[in-house]
């Protein structure tokens, strides 16, 4: 059975997310940054940010304050179809992260399309990785994660950086991850009325946006690329969730691909759940440390109360 703020918060969506589709995209980022600033506060005063300003996009290096030794990051790129998600959204869900896991976070606002379409986010995505190489990180002390469009721009990422010959990150964790821009998968009809924070049309319209002309191109929907050489990944959604195929299909190409790839399907849940405070998200949380070898008591220590 669900958890009852579960339930609650997915009522509450349901109401939310169709108001949301009639709104501008203007309007639309708004409300996505102000999701950003509940999500900072949330995360308390354990952690604080430093600005940090890249080529062609701002990003910002969450810091947990008791934390002064540990050389394990975390590499955050937002979700937002592309088209939404700015700094303070993409700070939010930094600071939220790094309370709950007790890990420093480098969150990236990357370029977003209209605007800056395909692939203006991947090149920033890009610029924040050797940003981090140059302040002395090792690549087996970057761990990419991110949501949704995020989710998706990670495997782009280590697709771009295996062409260009660099080293690959120690790991990826995905969440909801958007792999496929053409949305095949079957569960964009079978969950319509079962997710309530996505809406299958506004996808297309943001991906069409996006990288319209180039939607299969690996580096745009990894689903459709060469996956072998990727690192070792978690993959975490929503039972009822449009994407639920995306997560599905892309753990399957990774394992034929050779890679290691672990699925957690949480039932009931929508997009990106893990972004919101909810027993299932702290289970999912727990599961995350365990990936990248934090005792779950620690991480959890380490986290703000909301």
């Amino acid at each position: 059975m669900p958890s009852l703020s579960a339930i609650l918060i997915k009522k509450v969506l349901a109401v939310v997310t169709p108001r949301l589709k009639q709104k501008n995209i203007a309007t639309t980022r708004k409300t996505q940054n102000q999701l950003g600033r509940i999500a900072s506060w949330l995360a308390g005063r354990r952690v604080a940010a430093t600005p940090q300003q890249l080529e062609h996009c701002s990003a910002a290096l969450i810091r947990v304050k008791a934390n002064a030794d540990q050389r394990q990051i975390l590499f955050y790129l937002h979700g937002g179809a592309y088209t939404a998600g700015g700094l303070n959204y993409a700070q939010g869900m930094g600071r939220r992260l790094a309370s709950k896991l007790h890990l420093d976070v480098f969150c990236l606002a990357y370029r977003l399309a209209p605007e800056n379409p395909f692939p203006a986010a991947l090149d920033d995505a890009l610029a924040g990785y050797q940003q981090l190489l140059q302040m002395g990180y090792a690549p087996e002390e970057i761990t990419l994660i991110g949501e949704s469009a995020g989710g998706g721009l990670l495997y782009a990422l280590s697709l771009l950086l295996r062409q260009k010959g660099m080293a690959q990150p120690k790991a990826i964790i995905a969440l909801s991850p958007w792999v496929d821009l053409l949305m095949r998968g079957a569960s964009y009809q079978q969950n319509q009325s079962r997710d309530p924070s996505l809406n299958e049309q506004k996808l297309h319209e943001d991906a069409a946006m996006y990288a319209a002309g180039h939607l299969e191109d690996p580096l745009v929907s990894p689903l459709y690329g060469q996956l072998s050489g990727t690192p070792r990944s978690l993959i975490i959604c929503g039972g009822d969730e449009l994407l639920l195929d995306d997560a599905k299909l892309l753990a399957n190409k990774l394992s034929q691909d050779g890679c290691e790839a672990e699925l957690l399907i949480e039932e009931y849940m929508w997009h990106a759940y893990v972004l919101y405070p909810t027993a299932e998200s702290a289970k999912a949380i727990a599961r995350i440390a365990a990936f990248l070898g934090i005792e779950p008591r620690q991480a959890l220590t380490g986290q703000a109360t909301p």
